[in-house]
């Protein structure tokens, strides 16, 4: 049913109770977050659901989750959709999970915690998610990140490893611009939708995945954005109060937001 402009199914049935709480760190389960946006047909989309539902699976499959099959997915998607859609509003943000042998669909209004327009700042946090390599309800790491970033008043926090490699952000993979290249951190980090999107639309610059410590980017980054399924391309302006290109966002990293919004239809 539609409750407060969310609505929920729970192994494809109506569930009011919604998805349980703080599941993002309560262990063993895989989730993954994507828009649903109303496209000008007056039909809906969520935005790479296919590549989300294929991560997911992976997810189980390192889990040893009964992974849900990608037909069954996305007919739940569609039916909770047109039940959200009764009441509800878009963009939404669409969630799926799958923790204690059960699978959820969930949508809820996407509402933006800050405005990316004009560029986000960030701090760097010494802290390593558990399995990287999947989105999983092991999230300590990311929702201690999450805070230190607020609690300093920035938007995002960059995980550093105990090497002192700049990996990730706590919800987005990072990218940076040096000298007609694009870099992303190669190693340890989640294969996130949006960063393999933007590695394919981006045909004009030399992409680079190779792992750099923070010093060495905050010594020669250009420019600098992160990516996540909701916002898409978000510039980054400063990383720990040092200014990146000059504090406002980049040309190729509007071109590369552009580019990327232009193939998703936003």
């Amino acid at each position: 049913m539609v409750t407060g402009y969310s609505a929920c199914l729970k192994d494809g049935l109506l569930w009011p109770r919604g998805l349980p709480q703080g599941f993002p760190d309560l262990g063993s389960g895989v989730f993954e977050t994507l828009p649903v946006r109303q496209l000008s047909s007056g039909n809906f989309e969520a935005t790479e659901l296919a590549a989300h539902i294929t991560r997911l699976q992976q997810g189980c499959l390192v889990l040893g989750l009964k992974a849900p099959a990608a037909e069954e997915v996305q007919r739940q998607v569609d039916t909770l959709t047109e039940k959200y859609a009764t009441g509800g509003t878009f963009p939404a943000r669409l969630r799926l999970l799958v923790y204690s042998d059960a699978f959820y669909v969930h949508l809820s209004p996407f509402r933006p915690e800050f405005e990316v327009a004009s560029g986000i700042s960030a701090i760097s946090f010494n802290a390593e998610r558990k399995l990287p390599e999947i989105k999983s309800c092991y999230a300590s790491a990311s929702l201690k990140a999450r805070k230190a970033a607020l609690n300093a008043g920035v938007q995002e926090a960059l995980l550093v490893d105990s090497d002192g490699i700049l990996r990730e952000g706590a919800w987005s993979n990072f990218f940076w611009i040096d000298d007609n290249q694009l870099i992303t951190p190669k190693t340890n980090v989640l294969p996130g939708v949006t960063r393999s999107a933007v590695i394919r639309v981006t045909n004009w610059l030399e992409v680079v995945k190779e792992d750099f410590p923070v010093a060495h980017v905050l010594e020669r980054a250009e420019e600098a954005f992160i990516t996540n399924s909701l916002y898409g391309v978000v510039p980054l302006v400063a990383i720990d109060h040092k200014i990146i290109g000059g504090g406002r966002p980049g040309q190729e990293t509007l071109k590369i937001k552009a580019a990327l919004e232009s193939e998703w239809g936003w």
